[in-house]
């Protein structure tokens, strides 16, 4: 389906100017599908903020006009300030969504010479934080700046590491799944996919033999490390980074994360192989672990440090080693 969409959007708005972006063409996408992320190549950066709104208008008529849906959907498009979003339905119902964002060329290569672009900052929220952002700007006004970024960079890396080994998507998978479910139980579950993602891409950077009980092990047990503050500079932008989000925690976030993590630690140090990994996100598999876990935690969340100043000064540093 997400293959048919995507076809169907790239017939219209031209297949070299449309890319998919986001964890499916980074082979880290978990099931079931909900939206995809197209960016759309629109010009070159004129220098100044470009007019967007003509720009997002113009994908829309088109859409509107041109777009044939896989069979068995309907769809509507969405006009936003500056990205378009596709709804498609089943009898009414949305089944996936496909936010097009418009970017611009800056001129600037990353080292697999692919284009850095410039897009309005509404690409570093997910679908659904797109629209709140959208609503709040509508009810309260507000501004969008535009931001560097470099996805096809980061698709680079994890199409690298996924062929050196397949371990690398199946590592950063397991714990998307655990945040997904930790979110749906708890808001206060602030983490997010991408930098769940970038941890496990560091690992692999490091030590590209690393299995997946390695990999994830790894990630619990360095989790609130990675979350006492942001330390992961954005490819494109070193003085931004992508994990500043941690900055802003409160402490009950916090302890959302780390709550959940403990007790999802505790199965994975009691999981023995022998079982299918589904059990570990079974609410029924609690062992006595979690308590040994809670009565000295210590044990658990001590860890070396994680960057040091050397590494945070490149968005391309092996995050997660001391070298």
């Amino acid at each position: 389906m997400v293959a048919a969409v995507y076809a169907a959007v790239c017939s219209v708005l031209g297949r070299d100017r449309c890319y998919q972006i986001g964890s499916y063409p980074r082979y880290t996408a978990i099931r079931p599908p909900h939206d995809l992320d197209v960016l759309y190549s629109a010009d070159k950066w004129p220098g100044v903020e470009p007019n967007a709104a003509r720009v997002v208008a113009d994908l829309k008529g088109r859409l509107e006009k041109e777009l044939v849906p896989p069979q068995g959907l309907s769809f509507t498009v969405v006009l936003q300030t500056h990205s378009v979003t596709v709804s498609f339905t089943r009898d009414g119902e949305e089944v996936f969504a496909v936010d097009v964002v418009p970017a611009w060329t800056t001129g600037s290569k990353n080292e697999f010479g692919d284009d850095i672009y410039r897009v309005p900052e509404i690409m570093l929220k997910g679908h659904r934080g797109r629209v709140k952002t959208y609503k709040r700007m509508a009810e309260q006004g507000g501004h969008l700046n535009y931001i560097l970024t470099d996805p096809k960079g980061y698709i680079s890396v994890a199409a690298r590491l996924n062929d050196a080994n397949a371990d690398f998507r199946k590592s950063v998978k397991l714990p998307k799944k655990w945040k997904q479910l930790a979110k749906e139980s708890n808001d206060e579950f602030k983490l997010k996919s991408f930098h769940i993602e970038q941890i496990i891409t560091s690992y692999f950077r490091g030590k590209v033999t690393i299995d997946i009980l390695e990999a994830v092990t790894q990630f619990f047990v360095e989790l609130p490390q990675w979350i006492s503050r942001s330390q992961i500079p954005d490819r494109a932008d070193a003085t931004r980074n992508i994990d500043a989000y941690v900055d802003e925690l409160t402490a009950s976030e916090r302890a959302a994360i780390l709550g959940a993590r403990d007790i999802f630690l505790a199965r994975l140090r009691s999981f023995d192989g022998s079982q299918d990994a589904e059990i570990l996100f079974d609410t029924k598999f609690v062992t006595a672990a979690v308590a040994a876990n809670r009565a000295t935690p210590s044990a658990v969340i001590a860890a070396p440090a994680i960057i040091t100043e050397r590494s945070r000064v490149t968005p391309r540093a092996n995050f997660g080693t001391d070298e």
